[in-house]
């Protein structure tokens, strides 16, 4: 609840366990999450760098969340409605 760092903290731990078991969507999920702590601390470099591995994760499981999460990186229809990133 507004401590990020904590949170930041806890996703790391998380992601060696998620990678042990195999668990690629949940490993995605947790890159996601890290990204966007990122991203919120102004560190847009780090929050594109775990992005990259969230996409790449995501082709591979296909994740229905991170699906939507990563859409509004591919190209879109300009006469279609556009997403951007929350």
């Amino acid at each position: 609840m507004g401590d990020r760092g904590r949170a930041l903290d806890y996703f790391r731990q998380a992601l060696p366990i998620r990678r042990e078991v195999g668990d690629r969507a949940g490993q995605a999920v947790t890159r996601y999450n890290i990204a966007m702590i990122h991203r919120a601390d102004g560190d847009l470099d780090q929050a594109i760098g775990e992005l990259e591995h969230v996409v790449d994760l995501d082709r591979q499981v296909q994740h229905p969340d991170l699906d939507d999460a990563t859409n509004w990186q591919k190209p879109r229809n300009p006469y279609t409605r556009t997403m951007t990133p929350t």
